[in-house]
């Protein structure tokens, strides 16, 4: 018994040691958070006041200069650096992304977006975030609407808060619904009632298109719509139903094939005939009818969409996108129409976000714009095997007749 008090008071003693210890770590612990979390604070304040001033960045300025040699005198084309002051986004990683390469293809389209009138910047290769540029009468009359006279001032805040006011339905983060919408929407300012076009049977396909483009005056029809004839022949009374239907892009499903592959499946689609169930006029009933399609105009500047996967399980496709850097294409009246391949906007698709960048063709140059930055791609550079190739915009470089 003598033995067991002291091992009992020393068993008490080691327990109130170990308490003690134990708040004096909780203690010096709070006291570190503390402190973590002022400076954490302080630092989250400091970015947010570097976020709402403006950022100057490098752009990519062509210059073009004359070197007198001892021959003859030669011109040296080079790309030099010019700060611009941008705004610096949004810290959402996949917002603006989407954003800026659907803008960035647009404003590189001479025809959509004339070139600047100031002096001091006529050889500047502008990320147009601001977009101060002079551009057509339809595009300044949008922007006066949705951006109340400030057109002349916009900056990306500006960009998001038209796209939240103006196309409520414009819901996913995505270049190609994103340039869809606007084109649209571009559609309806200059033609707000628009019927569907029906043109006369005894016109030839030249003179169709011509009509065509007399009734679609905006830049939209005029640059980025095609037109094809879509024939029901009817069996039971052998009527020729006829639908002229519009499209502003070639669709390569490239889930299960390449897209070589894709586009051949497109070109045999043309004018090949199949059967479907279709209500005739003639008969007021749906009959079997001959279902053929002609494109009887392409349009100037072609989008091609490159669907790799399914977005509801953001699975991705390892087939090759082995697409041309130009390509031919035919019409009826026995037109060939040659293709060039000018921008991409390419997608890199994660779990967590979409992420989007452009690459613009510049002169002879390439040029990669990732969100606020750019850079020059080696020359030369294939782009004919781009992994992450997601819409691709060719322009009609001739139309041969034969």
């Amino acid at each position: 018994m003598e033995g067991a008090v002291p091992f009992l008071l020393l068993c008490i003693v080691a327990y109130c040691v170990y308490n003690l210890v134990c708040v004096l770590v909780s203690s010096v612990k709070f006291c570190c958070d503390m402190v973590c979390c002022c400076r954490s604070d302080s630092k989250r304040q400091a970015e947010i006041d570097v976020e709402e001033d403006w950022e100057v960045i490098s752009e990519i300025k062509y210059v073009e200069e004359e070197e007198e040699d001892e021959e003859e005198e030669t011109k040296e084309k080079k790309y030099e650096a010019v700060d611009l002051k941008i705004c610096k986004g949004f810290r959402s990683p996949d917002f603006d992304s989407f954003l800026a390469s659907a803008l960035q293809c647009l404003i590189s389209i001479p025809e959509f977006c004339s070139p600047q009138k100031n002096e001091e910047m006529k050889d500047t290769w502008d990320f147009k975030f601001n977009l101060q540029m002079s551009v057509s009468d339809e595009i300044k009359d949008l922007k006066r609407k949705y951006f109340d006279d400030n057109y002349k001032e916009i900056d990306i805040m500006n960009i998001r808060s038209c796209f939240t006011k103006v196309f409520p339905r414009f819901r996913h983060h995505d270049s190609f619904d994103l340039l869809m919408v606007l084109f649209e929407d571009i559609q309806k300012e200059i033609n707000p009632k628009k019927a569907p076009f029906i043109p006369n049977d005894s016109l030839n396909y030249k003179d169709i298109c011509q009509e065509y483009e007399k009734s679609h005056p905006s830049i939209v029809d005029q640059l980025f719509v095609g037109l094809s004839m879509l024939t029901y022949a009817c069996q039971d009374c052998g009527n020729d139903n006829i639908i002229y239907d519009e499209f502003k892009h070639i669709p390569l499903d490239c889930i299960q094939q390449s897209s070589k592959s894709a586009l051949e499946e497109f070109r045999a689609s043309i004018n090949r005939g199949k059967y479907l169930h279709y209500r005739c006029k003639n008969c007021q009933y749906d009959s079997l009818c001959m279902f053929t399609k002609k494109i009887i105009k392409y349009p100037k500047y072609l989008l091609v969409l490159v669907r790799k996967g399914e977005s509801k399980n953001q699975t991705q496709s390892n087939n090759p996108i082995d697409y041309k850097n130009s390509f031919s294409l035919s019409t009826p009246d026995v037109q060939t129409v040659t293709y060039t391949l000018t921008n991409i906007i390419c997608k890199t698709q994660t779990l967590l976000y979409n992420h989007y960048t452009a690459i613009c063709k510049r002169g002879y140059n390439w040029v990669l714009f990732d969100k606020t930055q750019c850079s020059i791609l080696p020359d030369p550079f294939d782009l004919s095997n781009h992994p992450d190739a997601y819409i691709l915009f060719y322009k009609a470089e001739e139309f041969l007749e034969f």
